[in-house]
């Protein structure tokens, strides 16, 4: 997954950065760092793997979380 995935994801579930960062339980540098286009090179594999448990949520009350965080 590369930074421009990952922003395309979130635009696609309609979540900030801030929001991700609060949902996903992971500090806002961190997901700021995910989405830098200045990166030449995929995200790690660890990385990729908590973006896609926390979008796997999505249905799980992330929607409520966001409106009310």
């Amino acid at each position: 997954m590369t930074p421009n995935d990952f922003r395309t994801l979130l635009d696609y579930h309609g979540l900030t950065q801030n929001a991700f960062a609060r949902f996903a339980g992971v500090n806002p540098r961190l997901v700021r760092r995910w989405c830098d286009l200045q990166r030449a090179h995929p995200l790690p594999l660890g990385a990729e793997a908590r973006i896609r448990q926390a979008l796997a949520n999505y249905g799980n009350g992330i929607s409520s979380y966001v409106a009310n965080g």
